[in-house]
């Protein structure tokens, strides 16, 4: 549900690039509630994930709640807040993702999940580094990305639902 919600709000940002600033921050609320709904959830939820991760994702869960209830109050009228917003959210989700994988039992099937953390925390890092573009390419971009990681962690854990159990 997580990926779903990443990869609609990417393809109706991409596919209206031009619309106005407070249309795209209250897009940006919504996939940050509904991605903080869920690693909530999960940090709760999971039997297989060490208590120390599942710490990180009720931590990150109350952040991206937080950040994207702030989006749909409505004071976020500016591409260079949501930008620095979305660059925080981001970078920590890819962050936490990457260190629970790597303090979880290791696995090749683990793999794609770590790709996906290693490319959120770069499309984080450089939407907080690169200065801050016209409002229309800053939307194309935080499409794009969202549709590729929204895509990626919807096939990964497709697939991870397909996978035989071992024992």
């Amino acid at each position: 549900m997580k990926g779903l919600a990443a990869l609609l709000a990417g393809v109706f940002v991409t596919a209206w690039p031009r619309i106005t600033v407070d249309a795209l921050v209250a897009l940006a609320g919504i996939q940050l509630l509904v991605s903080g709904t869920f690693d909530l959830a999960r940090s709760i939820v999971s039997r297989d994930t060490s208590a120390e991760a599942r710490l990180l994702f009720a931590l990150l869960g109350g952040l991206l709640i937080c950040v994207g209830g702030l989006a749909l109050r409505g004071d976020l009228r500016t591409i260079e807040v949501l930008a620095v917003m979305l660059g925080l959210a981001w970078t920590l989700t890819g962050i936490i993702d990457l260190v629970s994988l790597l303090a979880g039992p290791s696995c090749a099937e683990r793999v794609p999940e770590a790709v996906i953390g290693v490319l959120a925390a770069l499309a984080g890092i450089a939407v907080l580094v690169v200065p801050t573009p016209p409002p229309a390419a800053s939307a194309v971009f935080a499409g794009l990305w969202l549709m590729a990681w929204g895509g990626l962690t919807v096939l990964v854990s497709g697939g991870r639902r397909r996978l035989p159990q071992d024992g």
